[in-house]
């Protein structure tokens, strides 16, 4: 059996003598190399009815789309490879709506709902290759596949929503201030477990950090005790020597704020300093160069809606659009986001908001 290599071919024999052929459609099904296809064949695919309507075989493109998420991250192919087929998208995401922006066509898109409400102060949001991940405190964490345009929980889960990618791997950052103890841990996507790497103890066991990550280092920013007392300080993380390493100190004290790493610099922004809004900004992300900053919360405590990004030249930010939530809901909640791919026949298949 030969692999087919141009969408369409593979739609083809799928759909080809469809009557005849549905009683051993299955045995032939197994004979098909789902793992030489592209995304957007295995799309066309998982929707077709014959697929749909076996157990066996849509386990099969399951697995598939698994391990195409396993060991292809994204953002190592060449751009070439992708042009004219995949987007980058900014998606945001309060309680369970969820929406994407294209920013090149400035049109929202929206995703499925998610399994359950989300609390965005305890949660984050984080692309893992082709697939959208959300982690909460406490709580659980979810998936949202492109391919099959829904969203499902994740049995594994950090007990943690200090999440980052280092180096095409999940890592996490889980504090105990009971036993001043901090842990960082890492995700075995094979074995679908998380593995610890790190324990340390602290006195100054901070809660609400900013935690990113930049070449081989996990960053743990800010933060605040239970006393009340915030920190500027910062230390990094070397996933490769195992050992944390100070950096310099912010020039605010803050807690819960949000950054992002880009061309070798990390962008701190938002959160708070002892009751202090600080400009707060729900999330920053950089997309195609540019810096994003999503949402907020005005001085009355209310959710803001604006997507503001920053130009260079007039040194200064720039609303851009405003997130629909209202669209479709009176009452919307505080957002997560972050930024992503998506394939052109993924795009297709969601429904357009009108702002």
């Amino acid at each position: 059996m030969v692999a087919f290599k141009r969408r369409g071919h593979s739609e083809d024999w799928v759909n080809h003598r469809e009557s005849e052929r549905k009683t051993a459609f299955e045995g032939l099904f197994r004979h098909v190399r789902l793992g030489f296809l592209s995304r957007d064949s295995l799309q066309d695919i998982v929707t077709n009815e014959l697929v749909r309507d076996s157990a066996v075989c849509l386990r099969l493109t399951v697995d598939a789309t698994f391990k195409m998420a396993t060991f292809v991250n994204e953002d190592d192919l060449p751009q070439s490879s992708r042009k004219g087929t995949d987007t980058r998208v900014i998606v945001v995401r309060g309680g369970k709506y969820t929406f994407c922006y294209i920013p090149e066509e400035d049109h929202w898109k929206r995703l499925p709902d998610g399994t359950k409400e989300l609390n965005a102060i305890t949660s984050k949001m984080i692309k893992f290759r082709d697939q959208l991940l959300t982690f909460t405190k406490s709580v659980g964490a979810e998936r949202y596949d492109p391919i099959f345009n829904d969203w499902s929980a994740l049995k594994s889960h950090a007990e943690s929503s200090n999440v980052a990618i280092v180096k095409g791997e999940i890592y996490a950052v889980q504090v105990n201030t009971t036993d001043q103890k901090t842990t960082v841990v890492k995700y075995n996507v094979e074995l679908r477990k998380w593995e610890t790497v790190d324990l340390s103890f602290d006195q100054d066991c901070r809660l609400d950090t900013c935690v990113d990550a930049a070449g081989r280092h996990l960053y743990m920013i800010g933060g605040w005790i239970n006393t009340q007392e915030y920190f500027a300080s910062g230390e990094r993380f070397d996933t490769v020597e195992k050992k944390w390493e100070e950096i310099a100190d912010m020039l605010v004290e803050r807690g819960g704020a949000f950054g992002v790493a880009t061309r070798e610099k990390i962008f701190v922004a938002g959160g708070a300093c002892r009751g202090k809004l600080l400009n707060t900004c729900e999330i920053m992300v950089q997309l195609n160069g540019k810096l994003y900053v999503l949402g907020g919360i005005r001085g009355s405590n209310q959710s803001e809606l604006r997507v503001e990004y920053f130009d260079t030249a007039e040194d200064k930010w720039i609303q851009k659009t405003t997130i629909p939530v209202e669209s479709i809901s009176t009452t919307y909640n505080p957002l997560i986001g972050c930024a992503m791919r998506f394939s052109k026949g993924a795009l297709d298949e969601l429904s357009t908001i009108e702002v």
